[in-house]
């Protein structure tokens, strides 16, 4: 059985692409969610210069739950996803849900997730 605790880390490698990343975070505005579950949103931004960081706080205010921005300064995608999947479990996160920053989430995408799992 489900508990409320149940969070979902909806985590969003990025990097030097803040207007894809916008549009992305912008989509996961939209989503359901399902009930007994907590989504939070985690971005890794792999940009020492923190390109992503304005369009985040300016999305970020339109979310009903968390989200968190993070640098990671070593290159790579698989830097930022460890970064994201380290952020993830700070987080208490039970599950993670990759999305690419070139990705728009459809307003079932997190309930078509969750189905898959």
């Amino acid at each position: 059985m489900l508990h409320s605790a149940n969070i979902v880390a909806i985590c969003i490698a990025t990097y030097m692409r803040p207007l894809l990343l916008k549009n992305c975070l912008h989509s996961l505005t939209k989503i359901i969610v399902p009930e007994k579950y907590t989504p939070i949103i985690i971005v890794v931004d792999n940009d020492i210069l923190r390109s992503g960081e304005s369009e985040f706080n300016t999305i970020k205010t339109h979310f009903n739950f968390k989200s968190y921005y993070y640098v990671e300064p070593k290159r790579g995608v698989s830097s930022v996803r460890n970064c994201l999947l380290e952020k993830a479990t700070l987080q208490n996160a039970n599950l993670i849900a990759f999305i690419d920053d070139d990705e728009l989430a459809h307003k079932n995408w997190l309930i078509n997730m969750l189905k898959g799992f």
